[in-house]
């Protein structure tokens, strides 16, 4: 008589390997820079905030109930476990917030978006000086116009 496998030795291969998978996943990830919402804050009528960077595995993303994939929900309970206690989601609202984005290393972000980061980045700093000057003396007009600079500049935008 032939025997069938254990379902509970099937069951725990299965698991492993979910869970091998998404580890995999996770150790290429990174955060993604741009603000997005992980569903926690509102706006009074509803409309979820962009207040948050969040972290996402390589592939597939979860960053709340209206922006997902198939992915992303299927290792959806690690991925929460992991936003929790490893790739903390980080909000502007956090005290710590200027000073964790301000130390945010290229490395730290998702392979999709770190061209763009450091681009962004070396446009900032070839502004900083003019920017810091802008400030001291109180120039909102010149703080707005390095501001819009810096975004044309590191979108690839020329101006006429």
């Amino acid at each position: 008589m032939k025997s069938w496998p254990n379902p509970l030795l099937i069951a725990s291969a299965f698991f492993a390997a979910y869970i091998g998978l998404y580890f995999l996943d996770a150790a290429f990830g990174g955060y993604d820079p741009a603000f997005a919402s992980d569903g926690r804050r509102r706006y009074p009528g509803g409309v979820l905030m962009h207040d948050c960077i969040i972290w996402q595995p390589r592939f597939g993303s979860y960053y709340n109930e209206y922006r997902h994939d198939f992915i992303g929900m299927a290792f959806y309970p690690l991925l929460q476990l992991d936003h929790r206690y490893i790739h903390k989601t980080h909000s502007v609202f956090d005290d710590d917030f200027p000073k964790w984005c301000g130390h945010l290393a290229a490395t730290e972000i998702h392979p999709t978006y770190r061209s763009d980061y450091m681009r962004r980045r070396a446009v900032e700093a070839k502004y900083e000086p003019q920017l810091e000057a802008a400030r001291a003396r109180a120039d909102k007009a010149e703080v707005e116009r390095i501001r819009r600079l810096i975004r044309e500049e590191s979108d690839g935008v020329t101006s006429k």
